[in-house]
């Protein structure tokens, strides 16, 4: 006769391994809730068997995909020369290089920073190692840039 509870046959189901008692009453993991068997049991499929397929990198949303991203300009030979100039005269302050290189942001200029240094340490060094006098026109324009609006200024006021 078959007495047990209808709980005994759902704990077939879990997917995990099962715990219980040996003859000397000590606790062992029962060998077989180690395998997880395909099939049927009572005419429901598995759990595992229901649930839908999911495909890694498909439809992959992150904060980063919310983020306007700007296309990759390449730097003219003139731009990079002008990029070491600025670190000659502004050190790692990116900020301030950046009043010297318009057209490019902070984090364009950063990365710039990051690819040269890979590429071309000893360049680095030195232009970091050569002090070049700042003068008051890039001071003036370093100033003009700070106060420069965020956003343009209503065209109805």
């Amino acid at each position: 006769d078959t007495s047990e509870p209808e709980d005994v046959a759902v704990e077939d189901n879990v997917l995990a391994p099962r715990m219980q008692l040996d003859a000397d009453g000590n606790i062992v993991i029962d060998e077989a809730s180690l395998v997880v068997t395909t099939g049927t049991l009572a005419g429901d499929d598995l759990l595992l068997q229901s649930m839908p397929a999911v495909e890694v990198g498909v439809n992959h949303v992150s904060s980063a995909s919310f983020r306007a991203r700007q296309k990759a300009v390449r730097w003219s030979p003139e731009e990079t020369d002008r990029f070491y100039e600025a670190l000659s005269k502004f050190g790692t302050d990116f900020s301030l290089v950046q009043t010297a290189m318009p057209g490019r942001t902070r984090k364009m200029i950063k990365l710039k920073f990051v690819k040269e240094e890979r590429a071309f340490p000893r360049r680095i060094d030195a232009a970091l190692r050569r002090r070049i006098e700042i003068t008051p026109a890039d001071m003036l324009r370093a100033s003009s840039d700070d106060r420069r609006p965020t956003a343009e200024p209503d065209a109805a006021t």
